[in-house]
């Protein structure tokens, strides 16, 4: 059971993409952003390249990132041994931006993956992404159960929900700013 909703490349290696749903806490890096959505350009055992793609200031903007998957402690639980990786270190291929830990908290492996943002509030930071093809259900019932046992640490706590209804991916013949 330890690591059987934690393989970070298993959450990744899903059909399609992932759209940010939300998260519990606040980001400046998504503000005046919307419609921000997760593509894989290339998924290896070890890491990936991916993209970030969102709308701001009206048009499509997109950043580019490399990932290197990696195990977080405890390596072990309950006699039992990490043997898959449950983390992700991203950072943009421009190098401009600071490095990103995420780790895999849970994953359907197929509608939702949830992880913790290590860097933000003190290790408390959560993020939900969603399948396409959930997303406008919002989280299935068992993700949101585990959710709220990981990431609700404080009844005032607010989710944000960064996904709005109506965001559609953006058209293959439509062009985007690359941010660095």
């Amino acid at each position: 059971m330890y690591e059987q909703h934690q393989d970070i490349y298993r959450a990744f290696n899903i059909s399609g993409f992932y759209w940010l749903y939300g998260f519990n806490f606040h980001s400046n890096h998504t503000v005046g952003k919307s419609c921000v959505y997760f593509t894989v350009e290339d998924l290896f055992e070890d890491g990936m390249y991916y993209s970030s793609n969102f709308i701001k200031n009206g048009s499509w903007g997109k950043i580019e990132y490399n990932g290197t998957f990696y195990s977080s402690l405890p390596m072990e639980y309950k006699d039992e041994n990490r043997t898959v990786y449950n983390s992700l270190r991203a950072r943009t291929r421009s190098g401009q931006w600071i490095v990103m830990n995420y780790t895999l908290i849970y994953s359907d492996y197929q509608e939702c993956s949830f992880f913790r943002v290590p860097n933000i509030d003190n290790g408390n930071g959560c993020m939900v992404l969603l399948a396409n093809t959930t997303v406008l259900s919002g989280m299935p019932a068992a993700c949101q159960s585990l959710y709220n046992d990981s990431c609700v640490k404080d009844p005032g706590q607010t989710f944000r929900q960064i996904y709005q209804d109506g965001c559609q991916p953006r058209p293959d013949n439509e062009s985007c700013i690359v941010y660095a």
